[in-house]
């Protein structure tokens, strides 16, 4: 038992004292919804974070909705309780889980396509305890056995070559089907969890290569008892034999007569072709015709010259040139004359080949090179007469062949059995053990019999097949041999040898064609079925001169079934000779060569002109080779051995379906299946074989086509739903007959306790056979997947389904409860009814189905790709769109009355749902502020507080009447837009903001230019709250020098205002203020609408500013990245009296070079007083003389981002607290996105001056983990100096502006209500009535050019 244990702890959240920062907390970025954490790890209900980064799909999407949802692996495991609608992560997984299902009350079986689970490795399937958080592992992962794989080890066995597709459940028993191999079984092993022991099957599952895809178990109703061994399991899937093999023949011989074999054996490799050659000889006889020898039907040997060494050579033709051959066979001719010793030369590069053969006087294989020997033709037909007199005796092994005349051939690649060696009564056969590619091949013989040396026949061999469009290249070497070559056919256009066209080609023979109707089909000969790799060889144009005139063709490799299996697209334009992939895959062979009896073909066809301008259009075709990779096992499996006698053997032929009674094997014995005899030469089948009975499934399977594939079963009442591609084979089609090629219904009948079977109704012939049409509706393309809902079938595919006319065929779409003529992707089939969900057609690789109740509402999940998530309320009969009720959830079950287990890759089950803002009250419920903001944005970045009834938000963000940059109303009532029509471009965003205690001014800083009628602003721009405008004096545009006056490139993060000096202390990142030089700080004098340079004339500055705090009346403490006069330091203060920049104390700037602070928040608002400051990577707190990092709970990553902190008071204060960098009576709010030990990711987080404290946490729309950028508090005061905060007391409540105050009255009638007392509380106050000198006003009384000399005059001093 693996543990994995994890504790489900309850979070106990703080009092927070919420009077006292305006009676909410505002949440405030880049979000969909949001929670309060009220457990341990509650977040983790949602999809990685970090996943996502690395791959991303486009989605396809349902009209009119954005319900579409993708989230990427890993995915989870949830438990959730349905009665207080909380969930919570079980477990991760990394890959998919593809099946669950309930084994008790608290335990699961979890099934995938993953390796870890709660991060420790795995071997899927395993039975998960949700109580004891523990896994009983069925098998092992092979890494954490030190048995080999496939072990059968009761202590850790372990599985290889693939992987569990299919369990079935069956009290204490779990069978498990797949295309894995166990304990040397393929496809099927039984675990015993009572036992705790994974066994085999008597049959010993199923052949190799064999894929079981599904398990159904038939109960014998009869049983009353309901005993285990009564009953058969139904195996579906893709195999043809089984793992015991003998199980399958049944022998009705009587006793006396004996089973006797001869053999027949795959010749996968095919004679090449040699009869273009050019052949040549020394010291040849000179009655010799050299190529006479590539037929040795024809009888004609080829001779030296007496007494002398000879050589025989044969040169490829150019298209030929570059073969690769497996081996030789050398013919010995009639006589005394003969080769008694030879060599095997290649060119051109003149090497001795390494050959291997088999001896005929031992039968063993032999190794020669320079000195290979050949017997005489009277030794060899000796040899061959005694194979023949005692086959059984010498063809021991399943890899030798004996033929009648007692030819002897043995496979010497006993890997996929496509090479043979061997020698007949007159010949020898050498393969060659160097793959050399060949453009010239010799036989040279050094020794001989007789007089002379001599060669009866000379024969190449090769597993590559080489088809070429010059016909003439295809000609075999016999023409007795016209019906097992390769062969090409005109189909349109004239085609022409290269050499007829164009004078620089010689000694190449491609095809060409000006025709533009163009088309040729190649037919290699596919003699055996396998998997083949199939490429295409296109001469170089510069031979040819035909660059400009190439063109684009279509090449389609098709079966002998008419099916495209892949077209290319090839452009034929290349200078030097290439070749292109055009297909990998399996091909079936035929031992026919006329094309109307369905061959693989490859049809190369003119698409278009590459040059356009061209008036010829050339069609070049060369060859195609198609090299074999390996043949069908089932191939090679039944052409092993057969009978060559009149007994009395049948068999049981399995295609896909396998029925295994349990009955028949209760008391199983091996030797009642076969025996071996003769000194275990010849294997007898026992009479008495008959634990598998030729039943109805079994006879149903046998006349199924080779090549059925059964992928699922869905059990009802009287029947067995059947999916997957399956059709009858040609031998049975006058007997049977299938409605459909996707879908049988295999009505099942009482089991027969006498045969111990399973009785069906087979179906006759009584129709033709549709592959489209099921119960009576026309499918455009398969289904893909069945699934059992209720008393009906759910049926998901890439499909669009009709009635075809027929109205009798009753479709209902349950969006609109309306027939409808056709239903795509999702069908529920009931009742003779097809049940549609109104969506437009979604293609996909996979589908899933699963269903789940929340809040009393029946939902159907439907999984596109494994992650793609369409979510369809049943109860209310809609597709959900709002991305509170979707679930990125692919399987569902119930555990018991209260439970659910849900797998998929997020389940974003949150409190409240809302885009990008929200306020948590007193109460910790969470509320709308009502913004009505559009998804897609940046979110909102930033928020200042104005006024118990007023806040203004900034970001990058869109509403019905508001962009970036908005005010609110503090208690939910809406949003009020600036009345200026602001123009925002795209990467602009409002980053910072700032009011004056007498709210008469807003300040804005942003990160880019913005523009308002002709008036374009840079980095900060300033708004009238009094007449809620925009001011007529604007400061000249900040800019960076190194990215020019655009705006880019800019960020203004800071300001404060000096309200004493109506001076505006700017910060951020910029050179250039107007044409005044200052780096990245820089004061703004309202009076005299003018920027001045804060730095003393021999200051030196460098870096830029993160935050502004008034700590003292008018002294700031300014944060950033500096260099201050050669000194680096966090921090700097600036004195508006003095309008000096001095550095901060030593120990506050102790904190180091290494860390650079983004914003802080100050306890005590004094320089040597409390603070805690965070940066990109870290968090420190200041007690006034030293800095300490607090952020050991934080967990940093490339997703670590803080964006606010702020300072919350409590309701009762913490009493353990050391008070060590805040009072008390208050607790640290961090904002971001980021991750706490114990906890997992988390939003916002709270710090008791010990522990931090998970928050909030938030969700965006891909169920990841949002963002929080702002949190929204009264907090002005942190913002404001000391006689700022006592001229405010008198002011504090008042409304920012009547213009504004009308906006906002004119918003609601609420609003209205406000206004009322609000205006008489308005009154003239004599620092409000001064009167100001504008920009318009000085510009007129002022030259321009006097001006400007008087601001540079102004900065040269400074300098």
């Amino acid at each position: 038992m693996l543990s994995v244990n994890g504790d489900d702890v309850q979070i106990s959240q703080p009092d927070l004292a919420y009077s006292q920062f305006g009676g909410r907390l505002g949440i405030l970025g880049d979000f969909d919804s949001l929670s309060v954490y009220s457990f341990v790890n509650e977040s983790s209900i949602l999809a990685s974070s970090s996943s996502s980064s690395s791959s991303s799909k486009e989605l396809t999407k349902r009209e009119n909705d954005n319900s579409t949802v993708s989230t990427s692996a890993p995915q989870n495991l949830y438990l959730r309780n349905t009665d207080d609608n909380t969930s919570k992560l079980l477990a991760s997984v990394n890959g998919i889980i593809s099946y669950l299902e309930k084994y008790t009350d608290d335990t699961i079986i979890v099934n995938g396509n993953f390796t870890t689970f709660k991060n420790q490795p795995i071997q899927p399937p395993f039975l998960y305890n949700v109580t004891s958080d523990s896994v009983i592992q069925i098998f092992y992962p092979s890494s954490s056995s030190s048995s080999s794989s496939s072990s059968s080890s009761s202590s850790s066995p372990t599985i290889s070559g693939g992987s569990v597709k299919a369990i079935l459940i069956d009290d204490d028993l779990i069978y498990l089907g797949g295309d894995f191999t166990f304990n040397s079984t393929v496809g099927a092993a039984v675990y015993n969890v009572t036992a705790d022991s994974v066994n085999t099957f008597p049959f010993k599952g199923f052949g190799e290569g064999a894929s079981v895809n599904a398990i159904a178990r038939i109960m014998d109703q009869t049983n009353s008892d309901n005993d285990a061994n009564k009953g058969s399991i139904i195996f579906g899937g893709k195999f043809d034999t089984l793992g015991f093999p003998e199980l399958l023949i049944h022998n009705s011989t009587n006793s006396t007569k004996k089973n006797t074999t001869n053999s027949t054996y795959i010749r996968a490799e095919q004679v090449v072709s040699l009869k273009n050659g050019i052949f040549s000889s020394i010291n040849g006889a000179t009655q010799n015709t050299e190529s006479s020898i590539i037929c040795p039907a024809t009888s004609n040997p080829w001779y030296a010259l007496d007494g002398m060494g000879a050589q025989w050579r044969v040169a490829m033709p150019d298209p030929m040139k570059g073969i690769v051959p497996t081996k030789v066979r050398l013919y010995i001719p009639e006589g005394t004359d003969g080769t008694k010793l030879f060599r095997i030369y290649s060119y051109p590069n003149a090497g001795i080949m390494n050959l291997t053969y088999i001896n005929p006087q031992t039968n063993k294989m032999e190794i020669c090179d320079a000195w290979c020997p050949l017997m005489t033709s009277s030794d060899l037909k000796a040899i061959a007469e005694k194979n023949a007199a005692n086959i059984t005796t010498i063809a021991n092994s399943s890899s030798i062949f004996i033929e009648e005349d007692g030819s002897y051939t043995s496979y010497y690649d006993s890997s996929n059995n496509t090479k043979t060696l061997g020698y007949g009564s007159n010949y020898q056969e050498f393969a060659l053990i160097n793959n050399v590619a060949f453009d010239s091949i010799g036989v040279t013989i050094i020794d001989w019999y007789g007089n002379r040396g001599a060669l009866g026949g000379f024969q190449v061999f090769q597993t590559s097949i080489s088809t070429y469009g010059n016909e003439t290249l295809n000609e075999p070497n016999c023409a007795s041999d016209l019906d097992y070559v390769n062969s090409s056919k005109i189909n349109n256009g004239t085609f022409q040898a290269i050499t007829n066209v164009s004078d620089s080609v010689v000694n190449n023979d491609y095809l060409v064609s000006f025709d533009t109707n163009a088309k040729m089909t190649l037919y290699p000969n596919i003699s055996y079925s396998g998997n083949y790799s199939i490429i295409i060889s296109t001469p170089g144009c510069l031979q040819d001169n035909s660059c400009d005139f190439r063109s684009i063709v279509n090449v389609s490799v098709i079966d002998g079934n008419d099916n495209i299996l892949k077209t290319n697209t090839i452009y034929q334009n290349n200078n030097y000779d290439k070749f292109d992939y055009l297909y990998q895959g399996h091909l079936n062979g035929s031992t026919s060569r006329n094309a109307s009896d369905g061959l693989t073909r490859i049809e190369i066809s003119y698409d278009s002109a590459i040059n356009t301008n061209s008036d010829q259009h050339w069609m070049v075709v060369d060859k195609i080779t198609a090299s074999l990779l390996a043949l069908d096992d089932n191939l090679i499996h039944n052409l092993t051995k057969s009978t060559n006698s009149t007994y009395e053997l049948s068999y049981v032929r399995l295609n896909g379906l396998f029925e295994y009674s349990l009955d028949n094997f209760t008391d199983f014995n091996t030797s009642k299946v076969a025996y071996s005899s003769d000194n275990n030469k010849t294997m007898i089948i026992n009479l008495e074989n008959s634990y598998v009975g030729n039943s109805s499934i079994n006879l149903l399977s046998s006349r199924l086509a080779n090549g059925s594939v059964i992928s699922e079963f869905v059990q009802q009442l009287s029947s067995l739903l059947a999916q997957g591609a399956f059709e009858v084979n040609q031998t049975d089609a006058s007997v049977m007959s299938l409605l459909n090629t996707n879908l049988m219904t295999i009505n099942l009948g009482q089991f027969n306790s006498s045969s111990n079977s399973t009785t069906i109704e087979l179906i006759h012939k009584k129709r033709a056979t549709s592959d489209n049409v099921i119960y009576g509706a026309l499918f455009n393309s398969p289904v893909s997947q069945i699934i059992k809902y209720e008393d009906g079938v759910m049926m998901l595919g890439g499909f669009t389904l009709s009635n075809d006319g027929n109205s009798s065929i009753n479709l209902i779409d349950m969006l609109t409860n309306k027939s409808v003529s056709n239903i795509n992707n999702f069908v529920f089939y009931n009742d003779n009814i097809w049940y549609g969900f109104g969506n437009s057609l979604l293609l996909a690789e996979n589908y899933q189905f699963t269903n789940l109740t929340f809040n009393d509402i029946n939902y159907f999940v439907f999984t596109l790709n494994n992650n793609e998530y369409q979510t369809w309320d049943n109860t209310n009969k809609k597709w959900v769109t709002d991305g509170g009720q979707t679930f990125n959830i692919s399987l569902a079950l119930s555990l018991n009355s209260n439970q659910q287990i849900l797998g998929g890759s997020s389940l974003t089950t949150m409190e409240f749902y809302e885009i990008d803002q929200a306020y948590l009250d007193n109460l910790q419920n969470f509320s709308s502020y009502n913004l009505n903001i559009s998804s897609g944005g940046g979110g909102l970045l930033t928020s200042y507080y104005l006024n118990s009834s007023l806040s203004v938000i900034g970001g990058q963000f869109n509403t019905t009447n508001a962009q970036n940059l908005a005010f609110i109303n503090n208690n939910g009532s809406g949003i009020i837009p600036l009345s200026n029509e602001l123009k925002w471009p795209s990467d602009t965003s409002v980053i910072s903001l700032y009011a004056d205690t007498k709210n008469q001014y807003l300040f804005i800083g942003t990160n880019g230019s913005v523009s308002s009628d002709n008036n374009e602003f840079s980095g900060l721009f300033i708004y009238n709250l009094t007449n809620n405008t925009l001011t007529s004096f604007q400061p000249a545009m900040l800019s960076s020098s190194a990215n020019g006056d655009n705006g880019n490139g800019i960020a203004v993060n800071a300001v404060a205002l000096s309200e004493q000096k109506n001076q505006l202390l700017v910060g951020g990142e910029f050179d250039q203020a107007g044409s005044l030089s200052c780096k990245g700080l820089c004061v703004y004098d309202l009076d005299n609408t003018r920027w001045n340079n804060p730095f003393a004339n021999n200051d030196s500055f460098s870096g830029s500013v993160t935050d502004i705090k008034f700590f003292s009346s008018n002294e700031v403490l300014i944060s950033g990245n500096f260099t201050l006069n050669s000194n680096q330091v966090n921090f700097i203060q600036y004195n508006f009296d003095t309008s000096q920049l001095v550095l901060s104390t030593s120990s506050l700037n102790s904190l180091g070079s290494n860390y650079v602070v983004n914003k802080f928040v100050s306890n005590d608002n004094s320089f040597d007083g409390r603070i805690i400051a965070y940066g990109d990577n870290f968090i420190s707190g200041f007690n006034g003389k030293n800095w300490t990092r607090i952020d050991d709970g934080i967990i940093y990553d490339d997703e670590t981002e803080f964006t606010d902190i702020k300072l919350l008071h409590l309701s009762k204060s913490n009493s353990v607290s050391k008070a060590q960098f805040f009072d008390k009576n208050k607790i640290l709010a961090l904002s971001g996105t980021f991750q706490l030990k114990d906890y997992g990711e988390v939003n916002v987080a709270l710090y008791n001056g010990t522990n931090w404290i998970p928050y909030i946490f938030t969700a965006n729309s891909q169920n990841k983990l949002g963002k929080v950028n702002s949190l929204l508090i009264m907090d002005s005061f942190s913002f404001q100096s000391s006689s700022d905060l006592t001229k405010k007391l008198l002011s504090r409540g008042k409304v920012v502006g009547i213009s504004l105050a009308c906006a906002l009255g004119s918003t609601t009638l609420l609003g209205l209500l406000y206004l009322i007392p609000f205006l008489l509380l308005l009154r003239k106050k004599e620092d409000d009535s001064e009167e100001r000198i504008h920009e318009k006003d000085m510009m007129d009384a002022v030259n321009p050019e006097d001006l400007i000399y008087e601001m540079d005059l102004q900065r040269g001093e400074k300098a």
